[in-house]
C-alpha cells in the first residue's frame, strides 16, 4: 500500500495513525499482511514571487508530480521495495492519498493498472 503525503498517515499522533491500525487489522486477522510506503513529497525552496499559501501548493502540487513520474517510470517502487518479499501482482497493490495526493494516486492507478489494482 502506497500513501502519497505518507508522513500524514504514519503520524502516530495524527488523524490516520495507520502503523497502528495496520498491525491492528493484521493481528485480528481482518487483512493480510500488508507493507504500506509513505511517500514524502519533500520540499523545494519557496517562490518569492507568489503569495506565501499559494507557493506552498505550488511546490507541493510540482513535487508530488515528480514523484508520481517516479513511481509511473517505475524508478520508485523497486528501490522502496528492495529485500522486501512482496507481491507484483496489481491485485494485490493500491496507492492513496487526499487532496492533491488522492489526485496524484487516482492518476498512478489509472496509468499504471499494471502497478496497482487493488479495488
Amino acid at each position: 500500500m502506497v500513501f502519497q503525503d505518507g508522513p500524514g498517515y504514519a503520524k502516530e499522533d495524527g488523524a490516520f495513525k495507520v502503523p497502528a491500525l495496520f498491525d491492528e487489522l493484521i493481528q485480528a486477522k481482518q487483512m493480510p499482511v500488508t507493507v504500506a510506503v509513505f511517500v514524502s513529497p519533500g520540499t523545494i525552496e519557496a517562490d518569492r514571487r507568489k503569495p506565501p499559501k499559494v507557493a506552498a501548493r505550488v511546490r507541493l502540487n510540482m513535487i508530488r508530480w515528480r514523484s508520481l513520474r517516479a513511481i509511473l517510470g517505475g524508478q520508485f517502487l523497486p528501490v522502496a521495495l528492495a529485500g522486501v518479499n512482496v507481491s507484483d501482482d496489481p491485485a494485490k497493490r493500491a496507492i492513496g492519498g487526499i487532496s492533491s495526493g488522492g489526485i496524484c494516486a487516482f492518476t498512478a492507478a489509472w496509468e499504471r493498472p499494471d502497478q496497482f489494482g487493488k479495488k
